[in-house]
C-alpha cells in the first residue's frame, strides 16, 4: 500500500479535501464511480491496417468491396469466419465483422476479453482532419488539434492540468524512453518510465554501488532554497525528479520486470496500479512501433498483432485477478488506417479511416460501426455517404472518418477520469479546442 505523499501530493490532496464540501464545476459530471480510475493509452506508431482487424463478412461490404480489394488468394486476404478455410476471421459476434486470426487471444474463449464484454472495436476512428504524413498527423492528434496546424501543447498535458494534477509527479507517465508529445506542457512536462524497478537509479558502472542513494540527495540540495530553485528551470525539472523518485518509492517494491515488449510492461503497470492506491496515477501511455506495413504486410501484421492480442490479454486477466481491471481504460489507436487496396510490394499505403480497441469493463457494445450524423462502418445500403466518401477521400480507396478519435479518448477523459465536458469540446475548451464533443450521446463507454 502506498503511504508515501510527495511534497506537491500533500498540498493538493489537502487542498482538494477542503474543497470536497463546494459543488462541482460547471460542465462536470456526477461523480465518477470508479475509483482511482486510470487511463492507458497504447498508440501504435506508423499506421495500423484497420481492415484487418474489422473485416465485413458478409453483405456489400464483403462482395463489392473488401473481395475486390483484396481478392480471395492474395496475400492480404482474410478468409471470412464462415467459409472454413484455413486462417480465416474470427467472428465478432453478434456483428456482421471478423477479426484477424492473430487477435485469437483476446477475442476466443470464454474468459477472453471480448467474449467477457470488455473489448469494443471501434471502426472508422479518425484524427480531425486528413493527413499522410505520419509526423503530421501524430503532432495533429497528440496535440489535440481541431484543423492542419498542431496546437501548441499536447492535449494530454492540458488534460492534467485541467484536472488539477498538474504538480503531481505521477499524474501523467509514459511508458517508455522519452515523453511522448501528447504529455508536454506549459506546466505539466510527464514523466518517462521504462522501468519502475529501477526507476531513480543511476545504472552505470561510472557510478559507485551506492549512486542510487546519492542521486536524490543530490537532487534535494539542487533544489534547496539557498540556491533560489523556483526561478531557475533547471531546478523545476529536478524538483519534479526529486517528487518522482518520492512517488515511486512510496509505491513499495514492485516485482514485475518491464523488459520483454508490451506484454511484460503491462503487466508491470498492472502491479503498479493496484499498489497506487491514492490516486497518484492518471494516465500512461505506451509507444509502440513497426505498424507501417508497406511491404509483406500479412506476415508482419500477424506478428504484430499476435503480440498486441496477448499483452492485452495477459493485461486484462492480471488486472482483473488483482481487482483493479473496473479502474483501468485501455485505448489502442493509431494515427491513421491503410488503404484498403494492396500495393505493389505486398503492403498498404497510408490511408485515414482505422480501427481503434477500446478495453473497459463498462462498454455500450462490442463493435461500435456508428458515429453522428449517420456516419457508419460499411453500412448494409449500397447508396450509404460511407461508400460515396471512399470515392471522395484520398485516392479512392480509403476509408473515411465515422468517428472522430478525440470523441473516443475524450468520452475516457469525462467518464472516467471525471474531466468537465466543457474542456473537451467547443470553443472554450482546453483540451480539444472547436471540437463538437458529444458529452450525453456516448458511442463507446457506458456508465460506471
Amino acid at each position: 500500500m502506498s503511504t508515501i505523499l510527495s511534497r506537491r501530493s500533500f498540498v493538493r490532496t489537502t487542498a482538494m479535501g477542503l474543497a470536497a464540501t463546494a459543488i462541482a464545476p460547471s460542465g462536470r459530471a456526477s461523480a465518477t464511480a470508479v475509483t482511482n480510475p486510470v487511463m492507458i493509452l497504447i498508440f501504435l506508431r506508423g499506421g495500423a491496417d484497420g481492415l484487418s482487424l474489422m473485416v465485413p463478412r458478409t453483405g456489400i461490404g464483403r462482395t463489392t468491396y473488401y473481395d475486390q480489394w483484396r481478392p480471395v488468394g492474395s496475400a492480404l486476404h482474410i478468409p471470412a469466419s464462415t467459409s472454413g478455410a484455413t486462417n480465416s476471421g474470427i467472428a465478432l459476434e453478434p456483428s456482421n465483422f471478423d477479426t484477424h486470426p492473430a487477435m485469437a487471444p483476446l477475442v476466443t474463449g470464454a474468459t477472453s476479453a471480448f467474449a467477457l464484454g470488455h473489448l469494443a472495436f471501434v471502426g472508422g476512428v479518425a484524427a480531425a482532419v486528413e493527413s499522410r504524413s505520419h509526423f503530421q498527423q501524430m503532432d495533429l492528434i497528440e496535440t489535440g488539434a481541431d484543423g492542419g496546424t498542431p496546437e501548441p501543447t499536447g492535449y494530454l498535458a492540458r488534460a492534467v492540468e485541467a484536472l488539477g494534477l498538474d504538480q503531481e509527479p505521477l499524474a501523467a507517465v509514459a511508458l517508455n524512453a522519452q515523453v511522448p508529445l501528447s504529455l508536454r506542457g506549459t506546466d505539466v512536462k510527464g514523466l518517462a518510465v521504462d522501468d519502475f524497478r529501477s526507476f531513480g537509479e543511476l545504472a552505470s558502472p561510472f557510478y559507485s554501488p551506492d549512486s542510487g542513494w546519492m542521486l536524490p540527495h543530490r537532487l534535494h540540495d539542487l533544489t534547496g532554497t539557498t540556491n533560489n530553485c523556483p526561478a531557475n528551470p533547471t531546478c523545476a525539472v529536478a524538483s519534479l525528479a526529486e517528487d518522482a523518485i518520492e512517488g515511486v518509492a512510496g509505491l513499495g517494491t514492485i516485482t514485475s520486470p518491464a523488459g520483454g515488449g508490451l506484454k511484460q510492461t503491462l503487466l508491470q503497470m498492472s502491479e503498479v496500479i493496484e499498489a497506487a492506491d491514492m490516486g497518484e496515477l492518471r494516465v500512461f501511455t505506451i509507444d509502440i512501433g513497426g505498424w507501417d506495413t508497406h511491404t509483406d504486410q500479412a506476415t508482419v501484421l500477424s506478428v504484430l498483432l499476435d503480440d498486441l492480442a496477448d499483452a492485452l490479454q495477459a493485461f486484462h486477466d492480471d488486472a482483473l485477478s488483482r481487482g483493479i481491471l473496473d479502474r483501468v481504460t485501455v485505448v489502442c489507436h493509431s494515427e491513421f488506417g491503410r488503404r484498403c487496396d494492396a500495393n505493389g510490394t505486398l503492403g498498404t499505403d497510408h490511408g485515414y479511416g482505422g480501427t481503434a480497441l477500446v478495453m473497459d469493463t463498462h462498454l455500450l457494445d462490442s463493435v461500435v460501426t456508428t458515429g453522428y450524423g449517420g456516419n457508419q462502418y460499411f453500412p448494409g445500403l449500397a447508396t450509404h455517404p460511407f461508400y460515396d466518401g471512399m470515392l471522395t477521400v484520398g485516392q479512392g480507396d480509403v476509408i473515411p472518418k465515422v468517428l472522430d478519435l478525440r470523441q473516443v479518448v475524450g468520452e475516457v477523459l469525462q467518464r472516467r477520469l471525471d474531466l468537465p465536458a466543457t474542456d473537451l469540446g467547443g470553443a472554450g475548451a482546453t483540451v480539444f479546442p472547436g471540437f463538437g464533443f458529444e458529452a450525453t450521446d456516448p458511442r463507446v463507454l457506458g456508465d460506471p
